[in-house]
């Protein structure tokens, strides 16, 4: 899936949450602890960008329960960058 975001911004338009594996839309964790990630970040064409780590852990870990739209939102503000 690809996250949209407002404005686009050094030519990226939204990105794509990958696991260590590089499978699509999967989070790596570590039961009651963390969870890591990568960001894709792409073009209007669809081409990556970049792509940078993301992790969460402690409180944030704790408040995501199972809310797929929360590690889309954490992810969006460690990038710095807004969902559309």
């Amino acid at each position: 899936m690809i996250h949209n975001v407002q404005p686009a911004a050094f030519g990226v338009t939204g990105f794509q949450i990958l696991n260590a594996a590089g499978e699509v839309d999967k989070v790596d964790t570590v039961l009651n602890a963390s969870a890591s990630w990568t960001a894709r970040l792409i073009d209007a064409s669809g081409a990556p960008v970049l792509t940078k780590g993301c992790s969460i852990s402690g409180n944030d870990y704790n408040s995501w329960g199972s809310d797929d739209a929360y590690i889309v939102q954490k992810t969006a503000e460690q990038l710095g960058l807004t969902l559309a």
